[in-house]
């Protein structure tokens, strides 16, 4: 599954949230979520957030922050879901 292509706000603009991307890992049974975070509601100040649920989005739990810089855009994130290969399982983002 892969969803991709909405911004969502609910402060007047002080932050926001845009480019989710959702991946299930068959491997552990659990979905990845990233994003990226605009804060001060300012495009320049943005950072990447990745998240990950145990039971199909009920609730989430913090994984990640992949890259350090504080103006990122456009993340994407692969899981490797093929069992014959000798990287099953692992997850890719960018």
């Amino acid at each position: 599954m892969s969803i991709s292509g909405t911004a969502v706000g609910n402060n007047s603009g002080t932050s926001w949230e845009c480019d989710p991307v959702s991946y299930y890992q068959r491997s552990t049974g659990r979905v990845y979520h990233s994003k990226i975070v605009f804060t001060n509601g300012m495009s320049s100040q943005t950072y990447t957030m990745m998240r990950y649920s145990t039971n199909n989005g009920a609730s989430w739990s913090d994984c990640a922050r992949p890259a350090t810089g504080t103006s990122e855009d456009r993340q994407w994130h692969v899981v490797d879901n093929t069992p014959s290969s000798a990287c099953y399982g692992n997850i890719y983002a960018t």
